[in-house]
């Protein structure tokens, strides 16, 4: 049991015990533990060998039980800082509060601490690690380190699919509109050339590209030539309709564009109805296969699964992206711890987060030994 003794305590609680167990006179007591005859009376009169507390039985406050009873349920529900709270306690209950007196008599009530009155809102689950089917490409602009030898530095870019580790990469002397769209056409003919396939969006980088596709998927007339599919969700308060065209007849766009490997373009319409009020987006894509309109809708939202499911581990939970290291081998070499200490916290039978289970390794060895001894053991 833990007992806690004043700092000028001159007897401990095996002493204290003793006393009261002994018949002896105080004085021969007094001489046998080096204290005070008060001391050995004191003690052999109480029933306890614990120190009293040394807080007035009485306190002396200027609020009476009726105010502070107002004061903390002021508190309570208007949720107002200490001085918000003293200005109104002054101006209606009594002028003559302190500051300090009002803190305290808080305290004594549980609600001195603002923050653990207010309602915590639970944090979203993020949901766990699955394998998701490889073909999700991700490109990244990097910047190289400028060699001895270089006038300027140089560009990285690099489309990599997280699932595989398929990585293509293209490196140029400056970071343009220009060489981004080589990028793209340079990786959409190598995933073909591997005998792949792909969904790629289209924006404005590919200027006149985007626009020839825009406006031939935009004409009502054009659309006796697409496949067209339509699907309807309705949840949290809002509908939502998606609509899907895919057509194949581009001869005249590949003639005037020959984007490698393109054999469709696709459109997909988001139009969400929240509260009266409708609105709508329309997005563009180039396909390297005639897809049909229901799977090519497939395609396209599940993008966003991948990027919020597959690459969140990575990225949030080990802050990847933001990673700057770029001397000799320490950006692969880190990389490569990364994904070993990401096996461990998912192996690691215990509930929790990937992030959590990471926290607690690094505070308690006994935990991290816990997570390696899982690995040995399967």
């Amino acid at each position: 049991m833990l007992v806690r003794l004043h700092s000028q305590a001159t007897t401990t609680p095996k002493i204290r015990a003793a006393i009261q167990a002994c018949e002896d006179p105080a004085w021969m007591l007094s001489e046998r533990y080096r204290i005070s005859e008060q001391s050995v009376l004191k003690w052999r009169h109480r029933d306890s060998v614990e120190d009293l507390s040394h807080t007035p039985h009485r306190l002396q406050t200027t609020l009476s039980p009726a105010q502070e009873s107002v004061a903390v349920a002021l508190r309570k529900t208007l949720l107002v800082p200490l001085d918000d709270l003293l200005a109104v306690v002054r101006e209606f209950l009594n002028p003559n509060v302190s500051r300090s007196g009002l803190d305290r008599c808080l305290r004594r009530h549980g609600v001195g601490n603002l923050r653990d009155l207010k309602v915590k809102e639970a944090k979203p689950k993020h949901s766990a690690f699955k394998a998701y089917e490889p073909g999700y490409l991700h490109i990244y602009v990097k910047y190289l380190p400028q060699m001895v030898n270089e006038t300027s530095r140089c560009y990285l870019f690099v489309a990599i699919d997280r699932a595989t580790r398929w990585v293509f990469i293209g490196i140029h002397n400056n970071k343009t509109a220009a060489n981004a769209m080589h990028t793209q056409r340079a990786t959409s003919q190598a995933v073909c050339t591997r005998g792949g396939a792909y969904v790629l969006a289209l924006k404005g980088n590919q200027a006149t590209l985007f626009q020839d596709a825009k406006l031939y998927l935009d004409d009502p007339d054009a659309i006796d030539n697409c496949k067209l599919f339509q699907s309807v969700d309705a949840d949290h308060g809002r509908i939502e309709t998606r609509t899907a065209l895919v057509s194949t007849e581009i001869g005249w766009l590949q003639e005037r564009h020959d984007w490698p490997g393109l054999s469709a373009i696709g459109k997909v319409t988001a139009t969400r109805e929240t509260g009266g009020k409708q609105t709508s987006h329309s997005r563009y894509f180039l396909l390297s296969l005639p897809l049909e309109p229901a799977r090519f809708l497939e395609v396209t939202r599940s993008h966003w699964r991948i990027e919020n499911s597959l690459h969140w581990v990575l990225d949030v939970t080990m802050n990847e992206d933001q990673a700057r290291n770029r001397t000799g081998n320490g950006a692969e070499n880190l990389a490569l711890l990364r994904r070993m200490v990401l096996n461990l916290a998912r192996t690691e039978p215990t509930k929790g987060s990937m992030r959590g289970k990471i926290k607690k390794a690094g505070w308690s060895d006994d935990f991290m030994l816990d997570m390696i001894r899982a690995v040995i053991q399967r």
